[in-house]
């Protein structure tokens, strides 16, 4: 009888050891603290300073503007002050979108790559996180690997102002104008 009570143990454990290995193998999860990556990192830094000196730029165009505004308050000079406010803002914006997208994309690549490398199943922003143990913070990990990443921010190429319809309207005349005689000219 106790051998069978033993038989039936061993059977037992060896049941559920086999049972754990049946499991789907659970994956390990890694945390990041992403404002902590942007302020530290060396391409988050140079975005800083990027934006930074447009927006210094930025601002002596705008004070030479008011200064100009100041000696001659007129209609046209104020309505050129609001233009160049609003083609600015409109800039820094634009600015301020491309930083946050080349660190976005280049961020994501290094974020893969350590997943990858560490075999790692998920890293999430701690932002959404209630708990965790503090040895799943990668932050460090990721500014390093970030730092080794060279990222340059160039400023986005201004448009060309547009011709005033009222001048291509005007060269558009001339041109009709001049067609006739040029053909006749040609017909001789």
């Amino acid at each position: 009888m106790r051998k069978s009570v033993l038989s039936m143990l061993a059977v037992l454990a060896l049941s559920f050891a086999l049972t754990g290995c049946n499991q789907p193998k659970t994956g390990s999860v890694a945390v990041v603290n992403t404002a902590r990556i942007y302020q530290e990192s060396e391409a988050g830094k140079a975005g800083v300073k990027h934006l930074e000196s447009l927006h210094n730029d930025m601002q002596a165009q705008l004070n030479k503007m008011q200064a100009e505004l100041q000696k001659n308050p007129g209609e046209e000079t104020s309505r050129k002050f609001q233009q160049l406010y609003a083609d600015l803002q409109q800039r820094m914006g634009a600015e301020q979108q491309q930083v946050i997208t080349v660190l976005n994309e280049n961020l994501q690549r290094v974020l893969d790559a350590y997943r990858e490398q560490k075999g790692l199943d998920l890293i999430v922003a701690n932002e959404g996180v209630l708990s965790v143990n503090a040895r799943a913070d990668v932050t460090a990990d990721i500014v390093a690997e970030l730092n080794k990443t060279q990222i340059t921010f160039k400023p986005i190429e201004a448009e060309a102002p547009k011709a005033e319809p009222a001048k291509e309207e005007a060269a558009k005349v001339e041109a009709d104008k001049a067609a006739p005689a040029a053909n006749a000219t040609a017909k001789q």
